[in-house]
């Protein structure tokens, strides 16, 4: 009997636009997982030359400073860098990102003010005006990268975001020569604002022609008054080329659209030509404000699952068990930091204007398969070769790095699969899971550090807590992103 085949545009769609994995991997997702590779051992030789030169209290100032710097480069945009990643307008997209970009400068520069104030008049660690300072070039650079993901440059993206921790490194050198601490904490925003001047005006991207459209994130672009309706896609559109993750206003037509609301306002000459929307500031962060007052206080909760558990330790237990288990977190957390931006911006660039149907949840099933495979397989070899890593690069800190960073291993292999997709949640539109499950993460994070230490009375025992309830949480998160694939 002859085989039924599907209709040609799936055949087309399928064949041209979904390849097999190792080409995926071979391509853009292996350049970008090559830049992130580069990246993380930037992270590892900055902790060995740290640990080598200024002792475990030295990387545990360096380590908490690292983490002020990542929970407020993102959170010093309101998150509204992601909104304009996500946002299906151009012109929206670019004035989001500057909006972004000069709420973080003005963050960053008030908290730097006052880091530094309480350093030389109250005593405070010079490591929080470190933290502080590298604030705006860090969101600078994440800024661009996203917009770089939008455009489908998923490389690009991982290059920029690799800069930081390549010149921090750089600097390290130095540091360690001059045997000065203070030089190897300054070289998180030293770093990071060299970055910055590398990225450029791609985090401050210039206007574009074209009509805005009222709306918040996955908001598609109207066509001008006159032109052709589009045609709707096609099944084997789901998952489309990287490219199709920057969506363009459609070419005007001569029809001049009322001003839209929500932040843009569209003038036109008087021969009716369109000219490019002019947004006000405030009247876009007053359309963005459920975004923001979802994705915020989610993304901040994320942040204390992780980055905040090294904070804790640092105040329960002294800066010496806060580098310790930072430490633990960077090794055990490897796999995630090696190919979960990669995959994440992969799968992003690819589902942002996709169809929510079950052919969309089919290929992402595919995905999550072979992101299981990988997780195990990198995770495996990982826990085979800790005691050897641990005795070659961090002898100081002997078993109980070990131990913790084994424990983390099952925490990780799960987020490595979980984490790219939840950003599904906020692309439909769910934000209120979202925030339930961030919430539950920094719940277990918090509980699992207090009791860990206090009660259990070692690290071991905080990280198998943290690990047990970050699995359960996973297990939820993963079943609301699977359910809004196709709702």
């Amino acid at each position: 009997m002859r085989a039924l085949r599907p209709t040609p545009d799936v055949t087309a769609s399928i064949s041209a636009r979904f390849a097999p994995v190792w080409r995926h991997l071979r391509g853009s997702l292996g350049g970008a997982v090559g830049y992130t590779l580069l990246q993380q051992a930037c992270y590892f030789a900055t902790a060995a030359l740290v640990s080598h030169g200024f002792g475990a209290e030295g990387f545990g100032a360096y380590g908490q400073a690292l983490a002020l710097t990542v929970v407020l480069a993102q959170a010093g945009t309101a998150r509204l860098d992601l909104a304009a990643q996500l946002q299906a307008d151009e012109a929206r997209s670019r004035a989001l990102a500057r909006l972004a970009v000069a709420l973080a400068a003005g963050l960053g520069l008030v908290l730097t003010l006052a880091a530094l104030a309480a350093w030389a008049f109250a005593g405070a660690p010079a490591w929080t005006a470190c933290g502080a300072a590298a604030l705006a070039p860090m969101a600078w650079v994440l800024t661009g990268a996203g917009r770089a993901v939008r455009e489908g440059q998923v490389v690009r993206a991982a290059a920029w975001r690799a800069l930081p921790p390549l010149l921090a490194l750089a600097l390290q050198v130095p540091a360690w020569a001059l045997d000065s601490l203070a030089l190897a904490l300054a070289s998180l925003p030293l770093g990071a604002a060299l970055a910055a001047l590398a990225v450029g005006r791609a985090a401050w991207p210039a206007g574009v022609d074209g009509p805005a459209v009222a709306g918040g994130v996955g908001t598609r672009p109207v066509p001008p008054a006159g032109a052709p309706a589009a045609r709707a896609p096609s099944p084997g559109a789901a998952l489309s080329a990287p490219s199709a993750g920057a969506i363009r206003p459609a070419p005007s037509s001569g029809a001049t659209p009322s001003a839209p609301s929500g932040g843009a306002a569209q003038s036109a000459s008087s021969d009716g030509a369109e000219r490019r929307p002019a947004f006000g500031w405030r009247a876009l962060w007053r359309s963005q404000h459920g975004f923001v007052r979802a994705e915020l206080p989610a993304y901040l909760l994320n942040a204390l699952s992780l980055q905040g558990q090294v904070l804790l330790v640092g105040v329960l237990a002294g800066d010496a068990d806060a580098g310790r288990y930072a430490l633990a977190q960077r090794i055990a957390f490897a796999p995630m930091s090696l190919f979960g931006p990669a995959l994440t911006d992969w799968l992003r660039a690819r589902l942002i204007g996709a169809a929510a149907d079950q052919a969309t949840r089919r290929r992402v099933g595919r995905a999550l398969g072979w992101m299981a495979t990988l997780s195990l397989a990198a995770h495996g070899v990982l826990a085979l070769a800790m005691p050897w890593l641990v005795a070659v690069a961090f002898a100081s800190y002997g078993a109980e790095l070990v131990g913790v960073a084994t424990v983390l291993l099952l925490a990780g292999a799960v987020r490595l699969v979980v984490s790219p997709l939840t950003f599904v949640l906020t692309l439909r539109g769910r934000y209120g899971r979202n925030l339930l499950g961030q919430t539950a993460l920094a719940a277990v994070a918090t509980l699992a550090t207090l009791l860990g230490l206090t009660v259990g009375g070692s690290l071991a025992s905080a990280a198998w807590l943290y690990a047990i309830g970050a699995v359960a949480v996973y297990a939820v998160y993963l079943r609301w992103s699977w359910r809004s694939l196709a709702t």
